[in-house]
C-alpha cells in the first residue's frame, strides 16, 4: 500500500507559505496606495482624498472630495507636515 502525503511549505506552524505570501501582497498594494495618494496631496488643491477600506479588495478605496465639502466640516484638518 502506498502513502502519499501533501507537503505544505511552511515558516511558523500555523501559517503556509501561500497565506504568508498573501498577506504580504496585500501589505504592498496598501503601503502603494497610500505612498501614491501622499504624492497626489500637493497637486490635489480643488479636493481632498478620502480614504476606506472596504473588505472586498477589489472596490475603490480613495474617493475624491470637493473642498468646499471638507470646509463645511467642523473638525476636518487637512493633512500635511506639522512640526
Amino acid at each position: 500500500m502506498v502513502r502519499t502525503f501533501l507537503y505544505s511549505p511552511k515558516l511558523v506552524e500555523g501559517e503556509t507559505v501561500r497565506e504568508l505570501m498573501e498577506s504580504l501582497f496585500k501589505n504592498l498594494v496598501e503601503f502603494v496606495e497610500h505612498f501614491m495618494g501622499f504624492a497626489m496631496l500637493p497637486e490635489l488643491t480643488k479636493v481632498g482624498l478620502h480614504y476606506k477600506k472596504p473588505e472586498d479588495p477589489i472596490k475603490q478605496r480613495w474617493s475624491l472630495v470637493p473642498k468646499s465639502f471638507l470646509d463645511a466640516i467642523d473638525g476636518a484638518k487637512p493633512m500635511g507636515l506639522e512640526g
